[in-house]
C-alpha cells in the first residue's frame, strides 16, 4: 500500500471551510502522483463512502477506516462533529495489484461544532455525482437525530453495528420506522448479522444432514447461549433466522426470566415449544446452540464453541450408537470483511429482511415483559 502524506486544511477566518478548497487540494495531490509515476497509478471512482464517527476516534478506528476505504476504493468521507473550528485532513491511498496501483480518495472531517451541521453539508457537497452512497454510522445510533437523517437522504445503503448500541430496544424501534418510511427503497444491514455468518452456516450445514433434519418435528426447546451485552442483538438475529427458515412463530404467553436469561414461548405448525437465550459460554458473541427434542426422540443436537475459544465443535447424539462430531476453528470475520460482503450485495438481502422483521417481533415481546 503507498499513503500519500496528510494534507491538512483548516477553515477561513470567517470559520467556513469550503468544498472547492478541499477539490483543489485533492488535484494537487493528483497532480504530484501524474508527474511521480503517470502510469502505473489509476483514480478508482466506484463508490461513495461516508462514515459518522459521534465520538472522537481513536488511532485504532483510524486504521480501521482507512483499510476499509483502501479495500473499497472510490471516495471516503469520513465525519467527526466537535467543538472547535473546522479541521479537513486530505489523503490519496493506493493499493498495489499486479504492475498497477488503485487509488482512492480519503478525507476526514472534524470539528465545526458538536451538532455537524457545517460538516454535514460539506460532506454532500463532496459526494462523486453518478456514484452510488454507502452510509456506514460508526458508533451508538441516533436514528432520530438530524445528522443521521440528513445523512440518510443520500444515502443509497445505510450499514450500522449493532454491537455499538447501549442498548437494544430503542434502536430497533426507530429502525423499524425508518424502513417503513423509506418501504424497501433504501437498504440497511447490520455488521453484527453479517458476523454471524459462519454460525449460520455451520448450522445450516448440520440441518442438512438428514438425521438433523429428522428431529425438526420433535423438537420442542431451542437454547441460544450468548456472552457480552453488546452481542444480545446477535442472539436475537440468530433466533429470527431459525425462526424464519424454519417456519416458527412467537406464541403467546409469558416470557419467563432468570439469572441466566430469558425463555420465549414459540409454535411450530401449532405444536408448542420454547426458545431460551442464555448468557454464558466461554468468549464472547455467540457461545452455541442446541435443539432439545422431546424425550420420545431418539436425536439430539448442539452446536458449541470450545472452551479454548477459538474451535466450534458440532455434536449430533443418536441413540444407541457413538456420538457423531466435528470441530472446525471458529471464524472471526475482520471489519473490512464485514463492510466488503455487505457492500458487495447489490440489492437488499431477502434473508436478513425476513429476519429482522422477526427480530424486530421478538425484542418487543421482551420488551413488553420488562
Amino acid at each position: 500500500m503507498t499513503t500519500i502524506p496528510l494534507m491538512e486544511l483548516d477553515a477561513d477566518p470567517t470559520g467556513t471551510l469550503s468544498h472547492e478548497a478541499i477539490e483543489s487540494m485533492l488535484h494537487a495531490i493528483w497532480d504530484d502522483l501524474n508527474k511521480s509515476n503517470p502510469t502505473s497509478r489509476t483514480r478508482v471512482r466506484t463508490l461513495n463512502l461516508l462514515i459518522y464517527v459521534p465520538e472522537t476516534p481513536s488511532d485504532e478506528v483510524r486504521n480501521e477506516i482507512a483499510r476499509v476505504a483502501l479495500a473499497h476504493p472510490g471516495r471516503t468521507i469520513t465525519i467527526h462533529p466537535e467543538a472547535g473550528p473546522a479541521h479537513a485532513e486530505v489523503t490519496v491511498a493506493c493499493r498495489v495489484g499486479g504492475s498497477a496501483e488503485a487509488c482512492s480518495e480519503q478525507i476526514m472531517l472534524r470539528g465545526g461544532d458538536s451538532d455537524g451541521e457545517a460538516l454535514l453539508s460539506l460532506a454532500l457537497a463532496l459526494l462523486h455525482p453518478g456514484l452510488p452512497v454507502a452510509l456506514w454510522w460508526y458508533g451508538p445510533p441516533a436514528f432520530a437525530r438530524r445528522p443521521f437523517v440528513t445523512l440518510l437522504d443520500a444515502a443509497d445503503h445505510v450499514l450500522v453495528d449493532s454491537r455499538t448500541w447501549p442498548e437494544p430496544y430503542a434502536p430497533l424501534r426507530q429502525l423499524a420506522e425508518i424502513r417503513k418510511h423509506y418501504m424497501g427503497n433504501l437498504r440497511f444491514s447490520d455488521l453484527q448479522w453479517v458476523a454471524i455468518t459462519p454460525w449460520r452456516q455451520q448450522i445450516a450445514q448440520a440441518f442438512d444432514a438428514q438425521m438433523v433434519h429428522e428431529i425438526m418435528p420433535a423438537v420442542n426447546a431451542v437454547v441460544i447461549r450468548y456472552n457480552g451485552p453488546q452481542y444480545v442483538v446477535g442472539a436475537w438475529l440468530l433466533a429470527g433466522w431459525l425462526m424464519s427458515s424454519l417456519g416458527w412463530q412467537l406464541a403467546d404467553g409469558p416470557v419467563l426470566r432468570d439469572q441466566t436469561g430469558v425463555t420465549i414461548p414459540l409454535q411450530a405448525a401449532g405444536r408448542p415449544m420454547t426458545l431460551a437465550l442464555r448468557t454464558q459460554g466461554p468468549g464472547d458473541g455467540i457461545t452455541g446452540l442446541s435443539l432439545h427434542p422431546a424425550a420420545s426422540a431418539a436425536t439430539s443436537f448442539s452446536c458449541e464453541l470450545l472452551p479454548d475459544g477459538v474451535n466450534v465443535i458440532a455434536r449430533m447424539e443418536v441413540a444407541g450408537s457413538a456420538p457423531l462430531e466435528r470441530v472446525t476453528p471458529r471464524l472471526r470475520l475482520p471489519m473490512t470483511m464485514l463492510i466488503g460482503e455487505e457492500l458487495a450485495l447489490g440489492n437488499n438481502d431477502p434473508i436478513y429482511t425476513r429476519t429482522l422483521d422477526l427480530t424486530i417481533a421478538l425484542a418487543e415481546k421482551l420488551r413488553g415483559s420488562l
